[in-house]
């Protein structure tokens, strides 16, 4: 899947990963701003593997790629075989 792919499931709310990101666990999703947030207008952020949340900006090489896997949960993205995070097969 690719990116401007990637970019309408986020809006519906899915959660996104690469299968050529080194680190296992990170994904990213739309925030979109409630009356309660700092941010005016909606922004892509990642959570990294190491449980950290910040707004994100994608490289060249995540616009071009073809590797991207969809989930419409958090869960549905990685799953956990003897403390290694593996891909599940999601939307890809």
């Amino acid at each position: 899947m690719d990116f401007g792919d990637v970019i309408h499931f986020l809006k519906q709310g899915f959660y996104a990963t690469r299968e050529g990101w080194v680190s296992r666990g990170m994904w990213i999703k739309i925030q979109y701003p409630d009356e309660n947030s700092k941010m005016g207008n909606p922004y892509i952020y990642m959570k990294t593997d190491r449980n950290s949340h910040f707004p994100w900006i994608p490289s060249y090489s995540d616009m071009l790629s073809d590797d991207w896997i969809l989930s419409p949960t958090e869960e549905g993205l990685f799953e956990v075989k003897n403390n290694v995070i593996e891909f599940t097969l999601g939307t890809s």
